[in-house]
C-alpha cells in the first residue's frame, strides 16, 4: 500500500512538474516582453534626465554630474528590442535553478537601479549633506524638465526647506530655471535676494500669513 501511494505521489509530483514549467514558460515571455519595453525606456529616460540635470547643475565648481542607469539586460549600450529580449531570456534561464529554490525572480527590471555620480564617485558615499539636498532638488528639476518636454505638462514643483545646507549660490542655482517650469512652490527660512519678479512671497510669523513685496 505505501508502494502504491509513493508511487501515485511522485508520478502527482511530476505531473505538477510539468504544468509548472509550461506556465514558467507562458509567464516568462510575458516578462520578458514588458520587462524589455520598460528596461529600454528607463535607459532612454536616464539619459535625458542625466543631461537635464548637468545643465542645471552646470557651476564654477568644477563637479562632473552623472546619472547612470544600471541594468544587466542592455549590454555596450545595445537598446535594441531583440538584443535586451534575448539577454533577458538567457539570464532566465541561468538563474532558473537558484530562482525555484528562493521562490522568487532574481533578474529582470525590479533588479534595475540608477546610479548618481560626483566626479565619478557615488554622490550617497562621498559627498556632503549639502550637496546631497542640492542634488535632490536638482533632480526634481530635471524631472519636470522631463515631463514639459517629451509630455508638455507643467507639473507643480515644490521645494521644500530649500536653504537647508545650501549657500546663496547654490540656492540662485536652483532658482534660476523656476520661472519656465510653472508653478513653483518654495518654503525657505531666509528669502533670497534675486527672485523672479513674478514670484508671490508669503511670510508666515506667529501664525499670521502677510504677502511681502519684492
Amino acid at each position: 500500500m505505501l508502494i502504491v501511494l509513493s508511487s501515485r505521489s511522485s508520478a502527482e509530483k511530476c505531473s505538477l512538474k510539468k504544468q509548472a514549467n509550461l506556465n514558467r514558460g507562458l509567464w516568462d515571455e510575458q516578462l520578458v516582453k514588458h520587462g524589455t519595453y520598460l528596461s529600454i525606456q528607463r535607459f532612454l529616460c536616464s539619459q535625458k534626465l542625466s543631461d537635464l540635470s548637468k545643465e542645471l547643475w552646470s557651476n564654477n565648481l568644477k563637479e562632473q554630474l552623472a546619472l547612470k542607469f544600471k541594468s544587466s539586460l542592455i549590454k555596450n549600450s545595445d537598446i535594441s528590442e531583440t538584443a535586451v529580449a534575448e539577454e533577458f531570456h538567457k539570464q532566465l534561464s541561468i538563474s532558473l535553478p537558484r530562482d525555484l529554490e528562493w521562490g522568487s525572480t532574481s533578474v529582470g527590471p525590479h533588479r534595475e537601479d540608477f546610479l548618481l555620480t560626483m566626479n565619478q564617485m557615488p554622490v550617497s558615499q562621498f559627498s556632503s549633506e549639502g550637496q546631497k539636498h542640492s542634488l535632490l532638488a536638482i533632480l526634481r528639476l530635471a524631472e519636470c524638465l522631463y515631463l514639459k518636454q517629451s509630455h508638455h505638462v507643467s507639473p507643480l514643483v515644490c521645494l521644500d526647506d530649500i536653504h537647508a545646507g545650501l549657500d546663496n549660490e547654490r540656492v540662485g542655482q536652483l532658482l534660476d530655471p523656476a520661472p519656465t517650469l510653472g508653478q513653483t512652490l518654495i518654503t525657505s527660512t531666509h528669502m533670497h535676494g534675486e527672485l523672479p519678479k513674478t514670484s508671490l512671497v508669503l511670510s508666515i510669523e506667529n501664525a499670521q500669513v502677510s504677502e511681502q513685496i519684492i
